[in-house]
């Protein structure tokens, strides 16, 4: 999961609002960047079960010129739907037995710190039945109050931008493990 330092969360930092559409093409990008020639996206994913991930990662299998899957992603800013996303993840390493990893990108705001060091203990839970890697990866949002930059959208309308992230970090779990922060 080296690849994973390479998210581009900068580009992210000029985005306003919730930004789940954003967030999800930028977690495209960086798998189609990594390589474009041996890897492909399923946006969303197909069903598993009753779950639709935002992001189906697939890698061409060189022996069969076949792509296969390889990952999944569930982008969420909404920390009361962070368990369900965890749940979707599940029910996908479930269906997929060839998946590598999963994938939780969450933005958190700065009073989440309490509630995102429960989802780490989620996610390790999770894990640790799991012979694959699950990532998960934290977006640190601004409030837009804090913002400096004015946004007109139309004469005389001035605003603060809304909600930014400014910031990241993220971990891999191996069987209830951290093993990269």
């Amino acid at each position: 999961m080296e690849m994973i330092k390479h998210f581009d969360v900068i580009r992210l930092s000029m985005i306003r609002g919730k930004a789940h559409e954003g967030i999800i093409g930028e977690w495209i990008r960086w798998w189609l960047d990594y390589d474009p020639e041996n890897h492909l996206v399923f946006n969303p994913a197909p069903y598993a079960q009753n779950n639709s991930a935002d992001i189906l990662f697939l890698k061409k299998e060189a022996e069969y010129e076949v792509f296969m899957p390889f990952g999944v992603a569930e982008i969420e800013n909404n920390q009361k739907n962070w368990s369900a996303k965890l749940e979707s993840l599940e029910t996908y390493e479930r269906e997929l037995p060839d998946l590598k990893f999963t994938l939780l990108s969450v933005k958190t705001g700065p009073k989440s710190d309490d509630a995102f060091k429960r989802l780490i203990e989620e996610v390790k839970k999770a894990s640790s039945k799991s012979s694959i890697c699950w990532i998960l990866y934290r977006l640190k949002a601004k409030p837009g109050r804090h913002d400096v930059e004015l946004v007109s959208l139309k004469e005389d309308d001035e605003v603060f931008g809304s909600s930014f992230i400014e910031g990241s970090e993220y971990l891999v779990i191996k069987k209830g493990n951290v093993v990269i922060e």
